[in-house]
Parts: C-alpha cells; structure tokens; sequence
C-alpha cells in the first residue's frame, strides 16, 4: 500500500526462501507484474566443505506495484560500449558502428545484384537477401549510411549511430560478471567501519547503486 503506483519492488532471498516468496507476491501484486528473477553471483569460490553443493546465487525476485505505469531506467552504457563506435569517415552524425546488410531471412524481392558508387556489384550471401529493397538501399547510400569501407570497394555495412541508439543498456538477469559485486566484497566494506559479528548478511554497496540506478532517479 506504500509503494508508489509506479514503483517496484525487489527482494534478495536463497533457493530456500525465493520461490515461496514468488507465490505470496505473485498473489499480492499479481502475476502480470512480476518483471524478473535475477540470479546474483554472490560468491566467486567454491565451498568446498559443503556437504552436496556450494551455494553460489541468490535469487532477487523483482515486481512491479503496476507493470504499465513502473519506471525502468535500464542501465547506463559503458565506455566499453561506446569504444565500439568510431568515425572513420568524418560523418558529421558522429560516431557509428556497423551491422551486415543482409538478411538471414530469405526474400526474393530483395534478391538482387547491389551496385556500389565505385562500380563494383555485389549479391547477398547464398541463401539470404537483402535486408532493405532497392530503392530503400539506394536512399541509404545517398545519405551516407552505408558503409563499403575506406576503399569503396568492400562489402557493404549498414551504419548505426551512437547518437541514435537507445543510452541505456537493458539488464540481463544473471549478474555474474567480473564488475557484479559479491558477499566478500560487502565483508570488507563492513569492515571499515564496524564488527561483522552483528550484520550476518550484509550486501555489496555496488549491488545497491545498480538497483537504484535501474529503478529510481
């Protein structure tokens, strides 16, 4: 009743607990609203004095108050991400990456042999077309979006924008990546500034930023 019609909720509980608490809060918010189980990494090691196997996840069981009205932030990009984008050509858009101009999906309309502006012809790959019709792919290399690399002369690219791509990245829901924080990592937090007898369980303070900045401004 407190949490904002547009708000979410996400609870961090073990194999023990998570998947009776995704039936009580499939029955107070309602199966539609259930958005995701994020399985968190939350030790790097094995235990290897565990009795049948180490417990290595926790699952973060994440509901929306209304599925419709929620406001999801996604992820910002990285610049990894961004470092995929250069400007070989000088375009005045900005920075761009590149993506194959065929389809894998065969259509006969778009079948045909592509003549590049320095003269040279080329066919789609056997047994896939092109993904744009003709006059659409003539349409793009008047506007400089695509790209038949420094020569003129190799095969066509389609070109993508970093100034028109989506500026957040959509979350996967395994966090088990080399840069995801784990358990040891909020133990040696805690130990900064208190006993470790007293917090148990405590959680990594980036585990918090990523919730928050997915799911709050």
């Amino acid at each position: 009743d407190l949490l904002a019609s547009s708000g979410m909720i996400w609870i961090n509980l073990d194999d023990k607990e998570s998947h009776y608490a995704k039936v009580l809060l499939d029955e107070i918010f309602g199966r539609e609203n259930f958005l995701a189980n994020v399985i968190w990494r939350k030790k790097k090691t094995s235990a290897n004095d565990a009795k049948f196997f180490s417990d290595n996840h926790d699952h973060i069981l994440v509901f929306a108050k209304d599925k419709n009205r929620c406001k999801f932030n996604g992820l910002k990009r990285t610049e990894v991400q961004d470092d995929k984008y250069s400007n070989p050509d000088n375009d005045h858009r900005g920075p761009w990456t590149s993506s194959p101009c065929h389809a894998k999906t065969y259509s006969e309309k778009n079948d045909y042999e592509l003549v590049s502006p320095s003269g040279k012809k080329f066919s789609p790959p056997p047994g896939s077309s092109w993904r744009f019709s003709a006059t659409k792919f003539d349409d793009l290399i008047k506007s400089n979006e695509i790209w038949f690399g420094k020569s003129g002369n190799n095969v066509p690219r389609f070109k993508r924008f970093l100034s028109q791509v989506k500026q957040s990245v959509t979350p996967v829901t395994i966090w088990d990546n080399k840069d995801d924080p784990t358990n040891q990592d909020a133990n040696t937090e805690l130990k900064k500034f208190h006993d470790l007898s007293i917090f148990k369980t405590p959680k990594p303070e980036k585990l918090l930023k990523k919730i928050i900045e997915i799911s709050t401004n």
